[in-house]
């Protein structure tokens, strides 16, 4: 009977306890709740005085290397391509890297987010220009002018100092769920100085910064293997576009779908690491090898459970914007956003220790 009501426990049951759990533990919110408010109320980091400097160098290049003649013709394209990189520099914040990492609680005020929180819609389409426009929080009324930032060093600092703070966000949010969801368990008759040292006897910090690190180390493995699998459909879009024979274009077709359904195997087979991280305190290589095996086993599953915390994200974020327009409405929604992250995490943790239980009863039986 205890077999059989454990094959019961869906997707749906793992996230309406993690919605449960997260509901009875707000302070769990805080650590999210901070990040978001931070982005929406301090100040920005912007490049678009770098980018300006950028265009202004470009195009005293191309005078240097066109002749008058041809740098009349080309003009409009190049001024298209000089107000397009000022548009874009415009949107880019160089303070939501602190929301980067593969195991960085969703954010509200991040509009593309690559984590496993919202993987198929972030990690995998967006990349590729598929990405699903979604309206953003409306600006503080107290948030000053954004601090421009004049180098490409600065650039390189502050990003690789904001993702390392990510990764130690990370790894303090996931110890904070780790210690409250873990309750004190009985030992028999064994004494207390003899009881094993359980999650909730351990001190919040105790192991905070190797998690932090191995967090890290699985983003760079995950960034860099992304690049690598995505390499090669560039270099068949750039032949497609060099040549614009129908051969060409079948080739991007046929290397765009494969590279999807790679990008998505890969990283649904690490989807699992950071609770093995986490909360079963496990290295780095037994994680990734233990959620690379669940996930083999799992893996429509897997992907069920991935589709519906995106979808459920993606549908909040959509919501967030609408009434985030009026500052009491974004405040509310960062609020929100907060609890539906908490909440994400706890479920996603619930379905792992499900299968994981799943896993343990088959080994028994066999």
């Amino acid at each position: 009977m205890k077999s059989e009501t454990a094959t019961r426990f869906s997707v749906v049951d793992a996230l309406t306890a993690g919605l449960t759990h997260a509901a009875k533990r707000p302070i769990l919110w805080l650590l999210p709740l901070a990040i978001d408010l931070y982005l929406w109320l301090a100040p920005g980091l912007s490049i678009t005085a770098l980018m300006g400097q950028f265009v202004t160098e470009w195009r005293a290049l191309a005078a240097r290397i066109y002749t008058p003649e041809q740098m009349a013709g080309a003009q409009e394209g190049i001024e298209l391509l000089a107000q397009g990189a000022i548009d874009m520099s415009q949107g880019i914040n160089l303070a939501s890297a602190v929301t980067s990492g593969w195991m960085a609680p969703a954010s509200a005020m991040t509009p593309i987010q690559a984590s496993r929180h919202l993987l198929i819609s972030d990690a995998v389409l967006a990349p590729i220009g598929l990405s699903i426009p979604v309206k953003g929080l409306g600006p503080a009324p107290w948030q000053g002018p954004a601090v421009q930032v004049g180098s490409l060093l600065g650039v390189v600092l502050f990003v690789v100092a904001l993702w390392m703070l990510s990764h130690l966000v990370a790894a303090l949010y996931l110890r904070a769920i780790a210690h409250t969801l873990s309750g004190p368990k009985a030992h028999g008759g064994l004494p207390m100085s003899r009881q094993p040292v359980v999650e909730d006897q351990r001190h919040l910090l105790n192991g905070w910064l190797p998690l932090a690190a191995r967090l890290a180390v699985v983003s760079l493995f995950a960034s860099i293997a992304l690049f690598l699998l995505r390499l090669p459909l560039a270099l068949v879009t750039g032949f497609a576009l060099f040549t614009g024979s129908v051969v060409a274009e079948f080739l991007f077709m046929l290397g765009g779908a494969f590279t999807l359904w790679l990008t998505l195997w890969f990283l649904s087979s690490l989807y699992f690491v950071g609770d093995a991280l986490a909360f079963d305190r496990q290295p780095l290589w037994p994680s990734l090898l233990q959620s690379l095996l669940m996930v083999r086993v799992n893996g429509l599953r897997t992907l069920a459970l991935a589709a519906v915390v995106n979808l459920l994200l993606l549908g909040a974020r959509a919501m967030w914007g609408l009434i985030g327009v009026h500052p009491a409405g974004a405040f509310f929604s960062i609020v929100a956003n907060a609890y539906l992250a908490t909440a994400m995490v706890m479920g996603i943790h619930f379905f792992y220790q499900h299968l994981k239980q799943e896993q343990l009863a088959q080994a028994s039986r066999s």
